[in-house]
């Protein structure tokens, strides 16, 4: 696998601010090292096992969802960087959206390990719309 297009944190900033202008919420983060965290978790996992984007994406909502770094909104948030971290790879999510409300759920309560949450992307996953022109 070549080296993905891994997120940045003004990135992600960015998402966490759209979903609450989109949703409402109390705006900040919450806790640094839980964000620094989140977001260095994909690239240590691609440089020391060899996963699929599909797991790459599963940890990052895995590392947002479940470490709360933002006041807010982090469930919303970790969807989001999943799917545009994964779009970014040239794939896209074909999930509902309340199959989406599911997972995402069911990852920050604990139910649903991020194991469980990569095979669900990897089975909601299909190649990118190609643009026209």
């Amino acid at each position: 696998m070549k080296l993905p297009v891994w997120l940045s944190r003004t990135e992600v900033l960015a998402f966490h601010e759209e979903q609450l202008r989109e949703h409402g919420g109390l705006a900040g983060v919450r806790d640094e090292y839980a964000l620094e965290g989140a977001l260095a978790r994909p690239s240590n996992l691609f440089h020391y096992e060899k996963p699929n984007l599909a797991a790459l994406a599963a940890v990052y909502a895995h590392g947002i969802a479940k470490n709360h770094p933002f006041s807010d909104s982090n469930k919303r948030t970790a969807f989001v960087c999943a799917a545009v971290f994964h779009g970014l790879s040239g794939v896209r999510l074909t999930f509902s959206e309340p199959k989406a409300v599911e997972m995402t759920l069911s990852l920050a309560a604990g139910n649903m390990s991020q194991e469980d949450v990569a095979q669900l992307i990897r089975e909601n996953s299909g190649p990118r719309r190609k643009s026209k022109g």
